[in-house]
């Protein structure tokens, strides 16, 4: 009798479950075309700790978005031309930089990091920040040009914990 009561309960709540699924308004209605903004240069960025800087942290290239005064904040980006889907090294890009409040525009740099041949390449930019820098988010813009005018840009989405934060 346990049994059949149990296997009725369990068939009440797969039925509970299923119905909605079943019912003509459930039906799903189909999105598209995509309706994204097509860009030129899609950009991966990303926020490392350095063991660089007045206040030293224990290891460097963690990625964190929590950075304190004193500590040296380093972006790390990749760009990829949409067009052909390959990297974007120094010999394509005529600019790409950081614009954080408070500070000049910080230069990306291209490079090889590591020492193994299979290293990985790619940009970084680096701000010091500064003893007096503002605490709380830092909404930060990352720019790049191609040397055939395509344009890429980079705004963190606002989401609390993942943005980059000045903390005590």
């Amino acid at each position: 009798m346990k049994r059949l009561a149990v296997f009725l309960g369990a068939a009440l709540v797969a039925l509970a479950f299923a119905l909605p699924a079943l019912a003509d308004d459930a039906t799903p209605t189909p999105v598209g075309p995509y309706t994204a903004k097509k860009v030129d240069v899609m950009l991966y960025v990303d926020t490392i700790t350095s063991t660089r800087g007045d206040v030293l942290q224990k290891r460097g290239c963690w990625q964190t978005s929590q950075f304190q005064r004193g500590n040296r904040v380093v972006w790390r980006m990749w760009a990829i031309d949409t067009a052909t889907g390959k990297p974007l090294t120094d010999q394509e890009l005529k600019y790409a930089y950081v614009k954080a409040p408070g500070s000049p525009n910080l230069a990306f740099s291209y490079g090889k990091h590591g020492k193994l041949d299979i290293s990985p390449w790619f940009w970084t930019a680096v701000l010091a920040v500064p003893k007096d820098y503002p605490l709380g988010t830092v909404a930060f813009k990352v720019v790049v040009k191609t040397k055939d005018g395509k344009f890429g840009t980079f705004e963190q989405p606002a989401d609390g914990a993942s943005q980059l934060t000045i903390i005590p």
